[in-house]
């Protein structure tokens, strides 16, 4: 025991980096499990839209939209996603470089009233390293 106390005491920073980072990774994934809002993978986001006609948001930048996003993406502005006109019998798929955007425009459309909202999780990354397709950019 004596031991451990040593290590966190002269590794304090490290293991404050720890804390924190164990925190994060917690309150992301309380969030997901509390939010209307449902995670998808690149396999489940492919079968989704192979067999309805999901509306698939691309919340980055229009820059990197521009550059590549998945094939049938429409573009959307985290900002202004309410003044966005999305059809409600629609499911609603949401993705980003990173999962927090996604979850908050998902929580906004839930509050909209659109029923079926879901996000990519990983966004634009796990599709990429997953070698799903691309279009657009160079």
């Amino acid at each position: 025991m004596d031991y451990f106390l040593d290590f966190i005491i002269k590794n304090s920073v490290l293991f404050s980096v720890l804390i924190i980072f164990l925190f994060l990774i917690i309150n992301l994934e309380i969030k997901s499990l509390a939010s209307a809002v449902k995670k998808l993978n690149c396999d489940e986001l492919t079968r989704l839209l192979n067999k309805s006609k999901a509306t698939l948001i691309d919340l980055r930048p229009m820059a990197e939209y521009s550059a590549g996003h998945i094939i049938s993406a429409v573009h959307g502005n985290i900002d202004d996603i309410d003044k966005q006109n999305f059809k409600k019998e629609r499911p609603l798929i949401a993705y980003s470089s990173n999962d927090k955007d996604a979850i908050t425009v998902g929580d906004k459309l839930t509050k909209l009233g659109f029923e079926e909202v879901f996000y990519l999780e990983g966004g634009i990354q796990a599709w990429t390293e997953n070698n799903m397709p691309i279009t657009g950019g160079k």
